[in-house]
């Protein structure tokens, strides 16, 4: 396929060169799991057109999906500080 070497979270899609009907997919590939996956379960998926020896592929990102009602602070990886309900001043 490619020199695209996943981690774990991560994945690519290639352009399928066996495509001869038009229900056949046009982009196959893969994902690595970065822990255990229930069924039913979802995750987030994102992804970067690239390009490679082989061609333009498709770079994936897999990561847990977070709740809609999550903090603003969670919501951005958890690295920001709180904000403060207080005015110093």
């Amino acid at each position: 396929m490619s020199d695209f070497t996943p981690k774990p979270g991560s994945g690519a899609l290639f352009k399928n060169d066996f495509k001869t009907a038009d229900n056949h997919p046009g982009m196959k590939g893969y994902v690595i799991a970065h822990r255990n996956i229930k069924m039913g379960e979802r995750l987030e998926l994102a992804s970067w057109k690239k390009e490679g020896g082989k061609g333009p592929f498709m770079s994936l990102k897999m990561q847990d999906s977070k709740p809609k009602d999550a903090e603003p602070n969670e919501q951005r990886g958890g690295n920001a500080a709180p904000l403060e309900d207080e005015v110093p001043f």
